[in-house]
């Protein structure tokens, strides 16, 4: 065996990673899901938001915002609220 150095004799050299290795740690082979924009809001949480703003017409940004994430389990900005808001007029 020929000598590295850094290592004690009869110390075995690191391999690289595999799969069988990274299945062995049960960690998942598929990549993750990788960085990017949300999903943008559909026709009806438009809908739902006009509907929103005809019935509490004093409603806040943060409530408009907070009433589609629950009503149409739709994550986005406030900010996207604010422009949905202002495209309706």
């Amino acid at each position: 065996m020929t000598h590295v150095r850094g290592f004690e004799e009869g110390q075995t050299l690191p391999q690289p990673r595999d799969e069988r290795g990274m299945a062995q740690e049960r960690k998942p082979l598929a990549p993750k899901k990788h960085p990017g924009s949300c999903p943008k809001p559909d026709e009806s949480a438009r809908r739902l938001l006009e509907s929103d703003a005809e019935g509490r017409p004093a409603g806040t940004l943060p409530e408009r915002h907070e009433y589609l994430q629950k009503v149409a389990r739709l994550k986005v900005s406030e900010s996207t609220v604010s422009r949905m808001l202002r495209r309706m007029g």
